[in-house]
């Protein structure tokens, strides 16, 4: 892999890092509040300062570990991988007590769903600039530098929402799956959580299974934000 890609990945990391992981964690807590529990504003959980969400010292590690990653093995992959891993074990759970909620179950899940939406509409942010930059601007060194950052920005946000919508706990998507489960079986996946975690993460190193549900909700993740913002096509082959 060249080391401008290796460069650009870095970049976009630290994007995701500083700017998408403190937006997703910010949006657990917004919803939470909205929806009655305090706990996570009171905790100072909606703020846009990564450091009020990290663990700083191992993320920076495992930074620096994706970038090596990256340049060992050529490819993206492993690095991603390792971002993800950031963002189950260093940046802090967002604490909610779901006696606040009219409807428990419901505020849980709607509450959980706010992090993978977030990152979900931060794809979709960077595309519109992706695509306004790509169609509107004179091609330079620098306006293929921004196309380049926001393209990873992109894929590593959606890959980010597709991995958290595994309805597997700890993940966002189990818990909007307890919704529709019943009470008992609720209490057997908070029982086992720990266990469950291990199993996930033999599921993400040593086999496909996860990259494959990753790689199709990706896939049907970018589907939606590009027709979302096919208005922006619309105009560029209007125009051209």
């Amino acid at each position: 892999m060249p080391m401008q890609t290796v460069l650009l990945n870095l970049i976009a990391r630290i994007l995701v890092i500083g700017v998408a992981f403190p937006i997703h964690e910010s949006a657990h807590a917004f919803v939470a509040n909205k929806l009655g529990d305090p706990t996570a504003r009171r905790g100072g959980r909606i703020d846009l300062n990564p450091l009020s969400h990290l663990d700083l010292i191992p993320t920076l590690i495992l930074l620096a570990a994706a970038t090596v990653a990256d340049v060992v093995t050529r490819g993206s992959t492993l690095g991603n991988l390792l971002l993800l891993v950031t963002s189950i074990f260093f940046f802090h759970a967002v604490p909610i007590n779901p006696f606040y909620f009219r409807n428990r179950k419901a505020g849980i899940a709607l509450t959980a769903l706010a992090g993978p939406l977030s990152n979900v509409l931060l794809g979709f942010v960077f595309l519109m600039i992706y695509k306004g930059c790509a169609y509107f601007l004179p091609v330079n060194d620098v306006v293929t530098v921004i196309c380049s950052i926001c393209s990873v920005v992109i894929s590593i946000n959606l890959q980010l929402a597709a991995f958290n919508l595994i309805p597997i706990a700890p993940l966002d998507g189990s818990k909007i799956l307890a919704y529709f489960l019943s009470d008992r079986i609720n209490y057997l996946m908070m029982r086992y959580e720990r266990y469950i975690l291990m199993g996930l993460l033999a599921l993400l190193y040593l086999t496909p299974v996860l990259d494959w549900f990753i790689f199709w909700g990706y896939r049907i993740l970018y589907t939606v934000i590009d027709f979302l913002s096919g208005w922006m096509d619309l105009i560029y082959f209007a125009v051209r």
